[in-house]
């Protein structure tokens, strides 16, 4: 009986050790600067102009608006060009291209289907982090979460002014792996529509304080871009999903009563599944590169 007693003092004992093996315990790794931080993934959007980098997947587009829905199909073909010396990225009709090889089947745009508003290239979103562009924008590091299952920092980054289109023009949060410095996701707005957003903010508070007896009204309209990176190969990410949603904000005020209602005038997705790589460089290279080794 009294060995009993005192297996379960020793077990008790051992369990409440403040120095068990407990790796939540263990403090946490701290976030990276963005002097740590920028440079690799300068080196990551470099990748994304690489010449080894050669690709193909089928592009779907879904709009619901007041248009009504439609669906668009495309073939989203990305490759280097001999000829030209450089990168090219086009889109063919999927179903309709027989057997003719992609160099010679008829391109399709965008514009030509009554799409509102889209991503030309989903991928694009690493450019508004290489090198050159780096001193067009402002960022900052606002803290760490988990997405698509990776530990992420997240990332503000804002564009400078003066805009300039397809150099910054957009303003939003990036969450990049920890591990690897590669984008999981964006979500981001245009510059020009960033205003927007910024007097609804104000809009809101005006109506919140506003006492006399007329009626604050306020109309505001922007589109937020989403975009999933899920689809990996070797050490690279590529976008799986663009959402685009596009509402009317209408703010209510008076005698000392706030609202705001929201409309949602359509919504856009670019989905893309079935890439096929005819290039890419090995995951050992990607990381070397990256670590800039």
């Amino acid at each position: 009986m009294v060995q009993r007693k005192l297996l379960r003092a020793i077990a008790l004992v051992l369990f409440c050790w403040p120095w068990s093996a407990n790796p939540a315990a263990e403090p946490p790794e701290p976030l990276p600067t963005l002097e740590q931080l920028l440079p690799r993934m300068a080196r990551v959007a470099g990748l994304y102009r690489d010449q080894a980098l050669k690709f193909t997947c089928d592009e779907t587009i879904y709009y619901t608006g007041a248009r009504g829905p439609s669906v668009h199909k495309f073939k989203y073909i990305y490759r280097y060009s001999e000829d030209e010396a450089k990168l090219l990225d086009y889109r063919t009709l999927r179903g309709r291209a027989g057997r003719k090889s992609d160099a010679a089947q008829e391109r399709a745009a965008l514009e030509h289907y009554g799409i509102p508003v889209y991503l030309l290239r989903a991928y694009s979103w690493v450019f508004v982090f290489s090198e050159s562009v780096q001193p067009s924008y402002g960022y900052s590091i606002e803290g760490e979460e988990v997405v698509l299952g990776r530990p992420a920092v997240r990332l503000r980054f804002e564009a400078q002014p003066p805009y300039r289109e397809g150099v910054n023009d957009w303003y939003g949060t990036a969450w990049i792996d920890r591990s690897t410095h590669q984008i999981l996701r964006i979500e981001a707005l245009r510059a020009e529509e960033r205003e927007q957003e910024l007097l609804l903010a104000k809009s809101i508070e005006a109506a919140e304080a506003a006492t006399s007896s007329s009626s604050y009204r306020g109309t505001y309209t922007f589109s937020r871009y989403t975009t999933e990176f899920d689809v990996q190969q070797n050490g690279m990410r590529f976008p799986g999903r663009v959402v685009i949603e596009r509402s009317s904000h209408t703010v209510r005020g008076g005698r000392g009563k706030g609202g705001v209602s929201e409309e949602m005038l359509f919504r856009i997705t670019q989905s893309y599944k079935k890439y096929r790589f005819f290039g890419v460089r090995t995951a050992e290279q990607i990381h070397s590169i990256v670590e800039g080794r």
